[in-house]
């Protein structure tokens, strides 16, 4: 289910990654995250991989995806649930998901928040995510209100320990230092952000080797799994006889044709990822809307099947992505 998730805005460029072999002690990442301000919020995982937590927008409760491939937005056929009904929309902004192009349309909102934390925020998004909504279902059954996505993590500095499956959010006013590569048993990657500054938010990639060729993911805690661009078949040397599967999932714009391929490789900084397929579909206006709004070409998402491997923890702030080898 690839969701909303590279859905509006997306991309990034360059990355360099240090190493550090520092025994992770129990609970040592949460005290780590304390001290240094942090609150810390209890995630949800779904069956189908995504994390999810409970938000209020209106003070109405909701179950949304924390999502760092998209945008915060409520799903447009839930207006009357958060209030919205009768409400007048303030704007509409064009973008792009795994189906296809979409809409958002903006709302004034008397308040957001994720768990506990109140969030000033004055606008909110809505869009069509009927088909997210009913995949999710259909694998879970459970509904999902939303997603918050890089817009909001962003501004409140969020950290994703995607292992322990929490979301630590500070004050945007609060300065915070990156995290104490000494403190941590991980490989440290260091991510650099491209704005798209019609949502008002960045978006983070990563480079790494498919086959023994270089590329570029974005990435995505919405998509549980990592997925490429049908563009990019020919550039990673994936063939017929590399071909494993074809199935078909849904995602922002609509439904999409899936197949899954057998890897030689897949490296990131030089080591291997615990995965040797992929998936790759039709993300061709996912990567037409970046590069036309970022001038940055992405071959497709690093989604959840990788994260979860690899215990990440994404500092959106910081723009650091954390593995645990």
């Amino acid at each position: 289910m690839k969701g909303f998730s590279i859905a509006l805005a997306i991309s990034l460029l360059t990355f360099a990654l240090v190493g550090c072999h520092v025994k992770e002690n129990a609970n040592s990442f949460s005290n780590v995250m304390a001290k240094r301000g942090y609150e810390k919020v209890q995630l949800q995982k779904l069956s189908t991989g995504h994390d999810t937590v409970n938000a209020k927008i209106n003070g109405v409760d909701g179950l949304f995806i924390v999502d760092t491939g998209a945008i915060t937005a409520f799903s447009q056929s839930l207006k009357a649930k958060f209030g919205f009904a009768n409400a007048e929309r303030l704007r509409t902004l064009e973008a792009a998901g795994a189906g296809g192009p979409i809409s958002i349309d903006y709302y004034s909102t008397s308040s957001f928040a994720v768990g506990d934390r109140v969030i000033p925020v004055q606008q909110i998004g809505s869009t069509n995510l009927n088909d997210v909504r009913r995949g999710i279902y259909n694998a879970t059954g459970r509904y999902v209100d939303g997603l918050i996505g890089q817009d909001i993590l962003m501004v409140n500095q969020a950290v994703i320990d995607v292992k322990h499956q929490h979301l630590y959010l500070k004050q945007p006013s609060q300065n915070t230092k990156p995290i104490n590569h000494a403190q941590i048993n991980w490989v440290v990657l260091d991510l650099d952000a491209i704005r798209l500054q019609k949502f008002d938010a960045e978006f983070l990639t990563v480079f790494i080797k498919i086959n023994g060729i270089e590329g570029r993911l974005l990435v995505d805690s919405g998509a549980v799994n990592s997925l490429l661009d049908n563009s990019s078949k020919p550039k990673f040397k994936l063939e017929e006889k590399t071909l494993i599967s074809r199935s078909s999932n849904t995602g922002a714009g609509g439904r999409f044709r899936l197949e899954r391929h057998q890897l030689r490789s897949f490296d990131i900084n030089n080591k291997a990822v615990n995965t040797s397929t992929v998936s790759v579909g039709d993300l061709s206006s996912v990567i037409a809307f970046v590069q036309l709004h970022t001038q940055t070409s992405i071959d497709g998402v690093l989604g959840q099947d990788v994260l979860i491997a690899h215990g990440a923890v994404i500092d959106v702030r910081a723009q650091k992505l954390y593995f645990r080898y």
